[in-house]
């Protein structure tokens, strides 16, 4: 489910978010920034989404998620939103918004993520 908002013909886009962490440990992941090359960094803020967006869309802003960090990164293959967390991610399952604006816009995309126990070795 997105909601866009934009004046122009081109439009930033949210795509899928790439897990790179496990359950009980700290949350990494990634989320690509798509048709964002015209845009410059400091142009596009990325977060989760206000309370009011979460209630609109039916979901629970839980405490959990205020300790998401946010950051944007450019590279050779375009821009990326790195999710992360300083702490372990104890929570086996969340349903979130994350809200991208820039000058002519506005989106919201909701994610579900479903963290995985880390693979056990054999022993």
């Amino acid at each position: 489910m997105a909601a866009i908002a934009a004046r122009h013909s081109w439009a930033l886009g949210l795509g899928e978010l790439t897990l790179s962490s496990y359950l009980n440990e700290p949350f990494r992941a990634e989320v690509a920034l798509l048709e964002a090359d015209l845009l410059d960094d400091e142009d596009v803020q990325v977060g989760l989404a206000p309370d009011a967006d979460f209630s609109r869309f039916g979901l629970e802003r839980v405490f959990v998620l205020s300790d998401i960090r946010f950051e944007i990164q450019s590279g050779s293959s375009g821009k990326r939103v790195m999710l992360s967390t300083e702490f372990p991610l104890r929570e086996p399952y969340l349903d979130f918004i994350i809200e991208a604006r820039w000058p002519d816009g506005r989106l919201l995309r909701e994610y579900t993520v479903l963290m995985d126990l880390p693979p056990t070795t054999g022993g």
